[in-house]
């Protein structure tokens, strides 16, 4: 595992704002959508790359035993034990083991990327701020989620604050 991987660095930069990790970690409780594929949406915008169904569901498909086996299990112990005192090392144990494995799938998620991404940096094509609000929320539409309804509206959320942060760059 590389030190460095521009998928991993953005969404540590994205996931720093307190505001947006709120909407993350809100999208990932109350509708099912995974952080990871979120940010990979997200990245994916921010490269001007469209993200498709079929990607995604071989992206998917790919990485469901790390998310379904793997950190799944990890975070529902690791928050079951949150108000237990006498198993705060071990949770923070749970959490090293947790990123850890979130690293490793964010590497599997840029792999399969890396080759759209390398396309799309020969197009050299900069999106009027409209034309990256609508391809944020066609890439977050694509993600599955267990209300769509409830999905959406996180989803809008979220374009707004990394959009807004982005413009204040």
């Amino acid at each position: 595992m590389s030190t460095t991987q521009p998928l991993w660095d953005y969404s540590i930069a994205l996931y720093d704002q307190p505001a947006l990790r709120d909407l993350l970690l809100q999208a990932q409780d109350s509708v099912k959508v995974d952080i990871n594929f979120i940010l990979l949406a997200l990245f994916a915008s921010h490269h001007e790359v469209e993200l498709t169904a079929a990607f995604l569901d071989h992206a998917y498909a790919k990485t469901h035993d790390l998310r379904v086996v793997g950190i799944n299990p990890i975070r529902t112990l690791r928050n079951a034990w949150k108000s237990k005192a006498s198993l705060s090392s071990q949770r923070t144990a749970l959490l090293q083991l947790e990123l850890s494995l979130e690293r490793q799938l964010q590497d599997t998620l840029f792999e399969l990327f890396e080759p759209r991404l390398l396309q799309s940096q020969n197009a050299v094509v900069h999106l009027r701020p409209a034309e990256t609000l609508a391809l944020t929320k066609g890439n977050l539409a694509l993600l599955h989620s267990e209300s769509t309804v409830r999905w959406d509206d996180l989803a809008l959320k979220i374009c707004q604050q990394v959009l807004g942060a982005m413009a204040k760059q």
